[in-house]
């Protein structure tokens, strides 16, 4: 960078400007102190939370336990997330039509996928906040009838 012919396009696109900032004890840009705010907000969550790994792997696990139970295929069969479970879109409706009716109908916003997974695979978040007994077992529930209502055909339902 300091070999550079041409000017630096911007003061925004100038990483030479961080060179030497620490020493100097300044920022070269804005703070985002919302940022910060929200960081120090997740640390005094982290910290008030001794349980919180294990909360998030008996939550991922109720979750991947309800999907197999209904006959709901996972999308991986090993390897899972404490944090997200997916699932493959059942074939007698769409990621659309589950998303869409999860949250007109139960405010529940689960998600989708993107690229070569795009309207194949659904993902329920459970993490932080979210990782807990009674949003699990209402997204679930919500699920259930939702699959239900859809025509799905679910095992032992």
């Amino acid at each position: 960078m300091s070999e550079r012919k041409s000017l630096i396009a911007s003061f925004y696109a100038n990483l030479k400007i961080f060179e030497g900032y620490y020493a100097a004890k300044w920022f070269p840009y804005t703070m985002p102190i919302s940022d910060i705010y929200g960081l120090r907000a997740a640390l005094d969550d982290i910290a008030a939370d001794s349980d919180r790994l294990m909360r998030h792997a008996r939550i991922a696990q109720e979750c991947r336990k309800t999907l197999i139970d209904a006959g709901i295929r996972l999308h991986l069969e090993s390897g899972f997330s404490n944090t997200v479970t997916v699932f493959d879109v059942p074939e007698e409706t769409t990621a659309k039509e589950i998303l869409d009716m999860m949250l007109h109908d139960y405010n529940i916003m689960l998600a989708g996928s993107f690229d070569s997974l795009a309207g194949q695979v659904i993902r329920i978040g459970h993490m932080g906040s979210n990782a807990n007994e009674a949003d699990m077992e209402e997204a679930m529930e919500a699920l259930m009838q939702t699959l239900k209502r859809l025509g799905v055909n679910r095992k032992g339902r």
